[in-house]
């Protein structure tokens, strides 16, 4: 579960963060394994010295001791100071076969040091040893001492050093490789940072290519690409080219079917006038009813048109006075579902704008409002406002839509929004509607919810639109 979750978060990072992480993560685990390695080396080369200088010391004591009727003898004052000042950190023993001190330097007259190890001639020995609550170095050489009459006697010379020096040593030079390494670590991964930015460049030029083909300003991607993008660019310039390709398939078949569709509304047109003269006053509202309905069918054929071709949108594309188109659509929709007697609360100024296209936002507006009519009980209601919001430079749109109907389970919502989908098929439609708005509001960023209502108990229908920019709303 933790590697998914990791491989998760992976995907879903920067790739340049991603890659940037993890080389610097290689990167901090190098640069401590050869800290480690070099400390443990210089400790390792410092022990070394310090037993090859035990050793010469020994060496030194074997060179000044005598053996005289049968009693190893050494001068009191030793070359090497250190052997002559007490407690001064360097101590030096000799211990008989029998393993009994015969003699120690006047350092260590107040020092008490047992050594039985067994040693044969000629062997030495290193360790590090605790002498009296202080951590030492010990050094131990046994020879065999021959005597005048032919008898051997064994002494084993042990030198004996306080370790504090050489842990001062260690400390500072671990104090030295610390920075020292930190300041190559900080360098490398500057380093790496920026040969990733470099070799990462056309990636971001890709980037770029592709956002001006998006935005309309270049018609394929362009410029030289290393050999392992250059198939992914050729992929890429040819899904462009189909897509393009495409899109004028679909603007022709629409054009040519709302100019297959221009000749029965004109032939609807002039039939109107025929079927509404001389009819009273009823009748001419009811041929301007007529009239409007064949004028927003023309509409809809040039709006479906224009739509087939259009990409992403934008606040930019313009402010519409929704009060109006939202009059209309219930104007009609009142006439439709007549028989239900709708009340619609409309708490929408005559000047709210929403940053919307016309036609978009009468497409937008006219299959929720028809959702709400076909499933409202008796009430419905409408709320537009605009929200100023960090300072100057943002702004949020907020528009919603209740109804006392039956309301809409939260468990089926996604199912709705899926073209074709439908709950109740009991009410005429074909489950278009809402596919249709979710489109129109992923276009212009619009976020789309869809909840259950607290004050009508049916259903809230609830658009949200933000912007960083300044609109100018004239």
């Amino acid at each position: 579960m933790i590697l998914k979750n990791l491989q998760l978060k992976l995907a879903k990072a920067s790739l340049r963060r991603t890659v940037l992480v993890s080389a610097s993560a290689v990167c901090v685990i190098l640069v401590l394994v050869i800290g480690l390695v070099l400390s443990q080396v210089f400790e390792y080369a410092l022990e070394a010295g310090v037993q090859e200088r035990l050793q010469a010391h020994s060496y030194s004591l074997m060179a000044q001791a005598e053996l005289d009727a049968n009693q190893l003898y050494l001068p009191e004052q030793m070359p090497e100071p250190r052997f002559n000042q007490l407690t001064s950190g360097l101590y030096g023993f000799v211990f008989n076969h029998e393993r009994k001190p015969v003699w120690r330097s006047s350092s260590a007259l107040s020092q008490k040091l047992i050594f039985d190890q067994q040693l044969s001639q000629g062997e030495s020995f290193f360790t590090t040893v605790t002498l009296q609550s202080v951590e030492v170095f010990l050094f131990a050489y046994a020879i065999a001492w021959e005597s005048g009459s032919d008898q051997d006697f064994s002494f084993t010379f042990v030198i004996v050093e306080d370790k504090a020096a050489f842990l001062k040593q260690v400390s500072a030079f671990r104090s030295r490789l610390l920075f020292s390494l930190a300041f190559i670590g900080v360098v490398l991964l500057y380093i790496q940072a920026w040969l990733l930015k470099w070799g990462l460049q056309p990636l971001s030029s890709l980037a770029r290519d592709i956002r001006e083909i998006e935005l309309g300003k270049q018609a394929a991607i362009v410029g030289h690409y290393p050999k392992e993008l250059s198939s992914l660019v050729g992929n890429l310039n040819m899904m462009v080219a189909q897509e393009r390709a495409q899109r004028e398939r679909y603007r022709n078949t629409l054009a040519d079917l709302a100019h297959s569709l221009k000749t029965p509304l004109t032939v609807l047109k002039n039939l109107q006038v025929e079927l509404f003269t001389g009819f009273d006053q009823r009748k001419t509202e009811t041929e301007k009813t007529y009239e409007q309905q064949i004028d927003r069918m023309d509409q809809i054929i040039q709006y479906q048109l224009k739509r087939s071709v259009v990409q992403k949108k934008s606040a930019a594309t313009g402010m519409s006075v929704a009060f109006p188109i939202l009059k209309q659509i219930i104007e009609a929709l009142k006439k439709v579902y007549r028989d239900k007697g709708i009340i619609v609360e409309m708490n929408v100024s005559d000047t709210f704008k929403m940053p919307m296209d016309c036609d978009d936002l009468f497409e937008l507006m006219g299959n929720l409002l028809d959702n709400a009519f076909k499933h409202a009980k008796k009430r419905i209601k409408l709320v537009g406002q605009a929200v100023q919001s960090q300072g100057l430079k943002s702004r949020q749109w907020q528009f919603y839509i209740e109804d006392d109907g039956p309301g809409i389970d939260v468990v089926h919502i996604q199912r709705v929004m899926k073209r074709g989908a439908r709950l109740d098929t009991t009410l005429p439609g074909q489950g278009i509607g809402l596919a249709v708005v979710q489109e129109i509001c992923d276009s212009y960023g619009v976020e789309l919810t869809i909840d259950i209502s607290k004050l009508l108990k049916g259903t809230k229908v609830s658009l949200i639109f933000s912007n960083e920019l300044i609109l100018d709303e004239s």
